[in-house]
């Protein structure tokens, strides 16, 4: 059960029968699970017989599920190598609870600090939080957190398409053809602003 049975490639786990199996630490195992509007996770050392297991009843259970998950590890000094170091799901949580200002305030706290948070805060780091706020219907929220990011990458084709798509997703047309032609200057190959573009200007 607990001897591997399927290389998952660059993913941290292998697949033993039923469980997944911690490739950085080999005592560690577990599994995880969902369908609409629960996550559910467990994890399992053997060397101690100690684990955790969580069980949410939302679509975002995954992302609280992490930082319980850290905080148990701390607690019984598991190594956290195969935890998820973006401090994106911090920044989703802030944003949800307590709106996009609060949210930005704390990625730029984090920025000027001197905790090893810093060292996982890169590109995707808003544009992830500015998607998971609009995959949960706080649109404006996620306007502003893009907005932000575009503050902080003003010269990524990237940054100019995911604000665009939330342009997009307000009705807010104008901004939204702006932003993805903004994204082709820096990046002509940039398919998803191409195809957005058009799509915008034939139903516009």
């Amino acid at each position: 059960m607990l001897t591997p049975q399927i290389d998952m490639g660059t993913i941290p786990w292998d697949m033993g029968l039923g469980f997944f199996l911690n490739k950085e630490d080999p005592q560690l195992f577990g599994h995880n699970g969902s369908t609409w509007a629960y996550r559910a996770i467990m994890l399992i050392t053997t060397d101690s017989g100690k684990g955790v297991a969580i069980m949410t009843n939302s679509d975002n259970g995954f992302y609280l599920s992490d930082l319980l998950i850290e905080s148990v590890a701390h607690e019984y000094t598991w190594k956290t190598g195969w935890l998820d170091q973006n401090p994106a799901s911090l920044l989703f949580f802030i944003a949800m609870a307590r709106g996009a200002d609060a949210g930005i305030r704390k990625y730029r706290d984090l920025k000027e600090s001197k905790s090893t948070a810093i060292q996982f805060l890169d590109e995707s780091t808003l544009p992830q939080v500015g998607h998971d706020l609009l995959e949960n219907g706080k649109t404006q929220d996620a306007i502003s957190i893009l907005r932000a990011n575009l503050q902080e990458y003003p010269k990524s084709a990237s940054a100019y398409d995911g604000i665009g798509e939330a342009y997009s997703r307000s009705g807010r047309k104008d901004l939204a053809i702006e932003s993805y032609e903004n994204a082709l200057k820096l990046d002509p190959h940039d398919q998803n602003a191409t195809e957005s573009l058009r799509n915008l200007k034939r139903n516009r």
